[in-house]
């Protein structure tokens, strides 16, 4: 059939046309691209599983890179700690050499000198070991873990163990975990059971007592080692301040130990008062150290009382009258942080009996409330060997937070930064608060209070322009004021409106702050006093603090005698132990890393083989579409052309 007005064979060979030539459009795109979906109307689906493919492919290929990032860093401790082997292996092969008995004090001394540099040089590895400006080995106690991701939700831990920089650096004057305490106190109304724990361990009850008995209370913590992991040895260091060693000794100084009085005779000059001290006074023992200062010890810890004669000998000796408790070591079988706290029960009284504060490893610790006292020259107080100096010495009275200043501005060479924080709990009589004249800290906060719940008395405290001291409430419903920079709070003329452990506060209270101290490289905090020896535990009573970690600067981390080199051996056996097991680690850790850095291969080579399967073209089969379009375009085109000439001929015939 022939028509005019629609031209229908010549629309018909334009839609061929047409097809023709999106056949071959597409089939140039997929050899061209060398992808068969290049768009979504390729294949939807297709095209949906493919870019899955896609974001596992390039996950896969980044944790491949970041398994070997933690592979480097693994490889720049592993350095590190092979370095810090060789020199601990020459400080113990030092301190092997110092505890010949053939050698004198001056061979000590030259061979101290090397290991104090050597020491430096540990030192600085723990602190400057880095990799991409991160600290390898922290800057704390316990070494960071760092997470390698090597896949959604998927990671490796890179646990350096025990070992940081305070273990490398601090660990030759303290085992790492190892507590040193100050003097036990006397424990006059005993210590509860329950009172005090150790990791988390209560300890039993210790009965009343005048003196420190520092054995009977290493017995004590010795009786649960089994469950806290942790062993004590108690021991008692009596340190002189200057001598004169050729100053004569008088006859009529007596020494106590265990219930046994001996009364020394006279002595020419100090060496001979050592000889006349051992030979004649049973459980304990006299030295000179290196420093020419008379040292008297024991190994047991028990009390050594000693007595002055009638002109004053024991002042020419450094030393004064008096009773010294020992202390105890604590000491960790795993090598891990001892914490020593008191429980809900226990006071910082309970612990002092001890002679610990609360304390998170040596480089952490926290105390009771400070005096009020003010700290003077005299005083001697040394944090890790820096003196503190004066504070607020001509003021009314010292708070926490004058003391943390202090303690902070000497933080670069001690070693230690401090803080304080002040809380008192009481209960409150909300009714009784009304337009009561008390207050709180001078300042009169309630003469003009309305208010009818906990909730306004709290808005009424936190309003009254108190500093930093802040109102809020406890889970037991009591009012519980605070000061965070550790100000005194004191609350006068109470009114029976605040009561404490169910007593009213008649009259007043004072919160006095409490200090915290951190070491900054993880290693032992070590506080002592230099002033005479009956006056050192009232100076370190102000601190709120008990003397910690004093006595294990006389004897370990040196080589002054061969009693100190061997513990000097014991403390590095224990360090190299850590280090060994950590390199073990690192070396199974990269070994990891190696097998997951093979998975992820294989894995992306995988899905990459799995997309290309759906995505890519089949370069045979788009060049025989692409051959058979062109084909059909020449075809089309020639017949369409053909029709409309065809057409327009018969066009003409019938117009002409």
């Amino acid at each position: 059939m022939i028509t005019v007005g629609s031209m229908v064979s010549s629309m018909n060979g334009f839609l061929q046309l047409q097809k023709s030539q999106q056949s071959l459009f597409d089939a140039s795109e997929k050899l061209t691209s060398g992808k068969r979906i290049n768009s979504a109307k390729d294949d939807p689906a297709g095209l949906a599983i493919a870019n899955l493919m896609t974001s596992q492919v390039r996950e896969n290929n980044q944790a491949i890179r970041n398994a070997n990032d933690g592979i480097s860093f693994t490889q720049v401790a592993d350095g590190a700690l092979s370095g810090a082997n060789d020199i601990l292996q020459r400080i113990r092969e030092l301190a092997v050499q110092a505890g010949n008995g053939t050698l004198n004090d001056s061979n000590r001394a030259t061979i101290q000198d090397e290991i104090t540099q050597l020491s430096s040089q540990l030192t600085d590895i723990g602190k400057n070991t880095k990799f991409n400006e991160i600290s390898v080995f922290g800057n704390n106690s316990t070494s960071q873990a760092l997470n390698i991701q090597v896949g959604f939700n998927q990671s490796i831990s890179l646990q350096l163990g025990t070992v940081s920089s305070g273990a490398l650096s601090g660990g030759l004057s303290s085992t790492n975990g190892d507590l040193e305490s100050g003097r036990v106190d006397a424990a006059t109304t005993g210590v509860s059971a329950g009172s005090v724990s150790i990791n988390g361990v209560d300890l039993g009850a210790i009965g009343a007592s005048i003196s420190g008995q520092a054995n009977v209370k290493a017995d004590a913590i010795n009786q649960i080692s089994g469950q806290t992991g942790v062993t004590a040895t108690a021991s008692n260091v009596i340190q002189s301040g200057s001598v004169n060693a050729y100053q004569p000794v008088s006859q009529g100084i007596s020494v106590t130990v265990d219930g046994t009085t001996t009364t020394l005779g006279s002595s020419g000059n100090l060496n001979d008062f050592v000889k006349n001290f051992n030979q004649s006074v049973a459980g304990a023992e006299a030295k000179i150290d290196s420093e020419g200062k008379l040292q008297i010890s024991n190994n047991t810890g028990k009390d050594i009382t000693l007595a002055d004669n009638t002109v004053g000998g024991l002042g020419s000796l450094g030393l004064s009258a008096g009773t010294f408790s020992g202390s105890i070591s604590l000491s960790s079988n795993d090598g891990k942080d001892i914490n020593v706290s008191t429980t809900a029960t226990g006071t910082m009284d309970d612990l002092k009996a001890f002679g610990f504060n609360q304390q998170q490893g040596a480089s952490q610790l926290s105390g009771g409330q400070v005096t009020g006292q003010n700290i003077t020259a005299n005083d001697g107080i040394t944090i890790n060997g820096t003196a503190l100096g004066a504070v607020n010495a001509t003021g009314s009275s010292t708070n926490a937070s004058d003391i943390s200043s202090a303690i902070n501005a000497i933080s670069d060479k001690a070693g230690v930064s401090a803080s304080a924080s002040t809380e008192i709990s009481v209960s409150a009589n909300v009714s009784a608060l009304q337009n009561n004249a008390l207050t709180i800290n001078g300042v009169d906060v309630f003469s003009s209070f309305t208010g009818s719940s906990l909730g306004d008395a709290i808005n009424q405290i936190n309003s009254a322009g108190l500093g930093d001291i802040t109102a809020s409430s406890n889970s037991d419903g009591e009012l519980v004021l605070s000061s965070k920079s550790g100000q005194d709070i004191n609350i006068e003329n109470g009114d029976s409106a605040f009561s404490q452990n169910g007593s009213a506060i008649a009259n007043s209270v004072t919160q006095r702050g409490e200090l915290s101290l951190t070491s900054k490289d993880g290693g032992e905090i070590n506080i002592s006093s230099t002033a005479a020896i009956g006056s050192q535990t009232a100076a370190i009573n102000k601190l709120g603090l008990s003397d910690v970690g004093g006595f294990s600067a006389n004897t370990r981390g040196n080589v002054a005698t061969p009693s100190n080199a061997g513990d000097l051996i014991k403390n590095i056996d224990n360090i190299i132990g850590q280090i060994n097991k950590t390199r073990s680690g690192l070396g199974a850790t990269q070994s990891r890393f190696v097998s997951t850095i093979n998975n992820l291969s294989q894995s992306s080579i995988n899905s990459e083989s799995s997309r290309s399967r759906i995505e890519d073209a089949d370069f045979a089969k788009s060049i025989s579409q692409l051959v058979q379009a062109r084909f059909s375009q020449q075809a089309s085109s020639t017949i369409f052309v053909q029709r409309q000439a065809s057409e327009r001929a018969f066009i003409s015939q019938l117009l002409g």
